[in-house]
């Protein structure tokens, strides 16, 4: 009897595990194209990047870095998957964390930032590279 009881814990225990285990977890929302952001060849936390294509109004997509400067791109609003077709884009930087940072003006202003690239498609990730350091402020 007592083997039987044994046998019957080494079932259960571990599938109450693996439920109790995923109760404390918030469900992950599926994100688009994979983009990194780097400032001086380092990832960048806590920024925003916002992504415009020729001929639209506002931002199509965007994205906010997590710490290993990696983001996925989303709607505007709604935080639907976005998936960048091939093409060029313009991208704009603001600061979303707890330190705030102060870009360059250019670098928000989606008709004269510096920040533009040619999407083949083809890559592992979007870059977005920015060349010089922010000037951060508490």
């Amino acid at each position: 009897m007592s083997y039987k009881l044994f046998i019957s814990w080494l079932i259960v225990l571990p599938v109450f595990a693996a439920l109790a285990g995923g109760c404390s977890e918030t469900p992950e929302l599926p994100g688009g194209t994979r983009g990194i952001i780097l400032v001086q060849r380092m990832p960048m936390a806590d920024i925003q990047v916002n992504i415009y294509q020729d001929g639209t109004e506002g931002p199509i997509a965007f994205g906010i870095s997590e710490c290993d400067g990696h983001f996925e791109l989303r709607l505007p609003r709604t935080l639907e998957a976005v998936w960048l077709q091939p093409g060029h884009y313009r991208m704009t930087v603001e600061s979303v964390g707890e330190h705030f940072i102060r870009w360059a003006p250019h670098f928000s202003d989606p008709a004269n930032t510096p920040l533009q690239q040619h999407w083949s498609g083809d890559a592992d990730e979007f870059l977005v590279e920015i060349p010089n350091a922010p000037k951060y402020e508490n």
